[in-house]
């Protein structure tokens, strides 16, 4: 059986999600520079371990988050800064992600975000 995993990666990085870090700005809302710098080094990380051109065609994306400490969160929110973040080095556009799939567990100190990227 061939495997249709194009890429994956681990990141050892707390992950924020995009709907808390959020500010107004007049009637806009923009990204908090604690964002602005989460999602540069995101960017960095990506197009450091890609290796190849950006993936054409549909793509199933699943993440698995481990979180440092019990708060409660939603992992659906933290999904979107890292879409956005591989646009362009990972795949073309986040509009090929056909299947989403994401997963979360506690670990005591311990932040890491585990992406696999497969080809439909």
């Amino acid at each position: 059986m061939t495997s249709n995993v194009v890429y994956t990666t681990s990141i050892k990085e707390k992950a924020l999600n995009k709907k808390n870090n959020m500010r107004a700005w007049g009637n806009r809302l923009v990204k908090s520079p604690k964002l602005e710098d989460y999602e540069k080094a995101l960017i960095k990380h990506f197009k450091a371990t890609a290796q190849a051109a950006p993936w054409i065609g549909p793509v199933k994306l699943s993440v698995a988050f481990t979180f440092g400490d019990k708060r409660r969160r939603d992992i659906q929110n933290c999904f979107d800064i890292l879409c956005d973040a591989m646009n362009g080095i990972i795949y073309l556009d986040d509009s090929q992600i056909e299947v989403l799939e994401g997963s979360k567990k506690y670990s005591k100190d311990v932040w890491l975000i585990e992406i696999i990227v497969e080809l439909l």
